[in-house]
């Protein structure tokens, strides 16, 4: 992923199981992040391998991490959930429930 991109690759149990990945039901979508009380969006454009990257786990390009912590960081708990109509700059006030914690690698 290129550094300057606001994309993610999510892991390959959540990615499918489609022949050609650009064809995936996921390639394309929208997810919001959000973690220490930070929220960010990104899209899905790739996926990561099983071990580095288990069912849940998510692998966000530098600068969608750069939106929430510091790269030092470099693992944290996150939360996501897909987004069919991103809006950019919503409140964190106005957010919906998203699923348990989840780590970003």
């Amino acid at each position: 992923m290129h550094d300057t991109n606001g994309v993610v690759a999510l892991s390959a149990y959540d990615y499918g199981t489609e022949a050609n990945p650009n064809n995936a039901a996921v390639c394309g979508r929208w997810i919001k992040i959000t973690a220490k009380g930070r929220t960010t969006r990104a899209q899905v454009w790739d996926k990561c391998p099983g071990i580095e990257c288990p069912s849940g786990s998510i692998d966000i390009s530098p600068s969608v991490f750069q939106d929430i912590t510091d790269l030092s960081v470099g693992r944290l708990e996150a939360t996501w959930d897909f987004e069919d109509n991103p809006v950019v700059g919503v409140s964190a006030a106005s957010l919906i429930p998203l699923p348990p914690s989840l780590e970003l690698i």
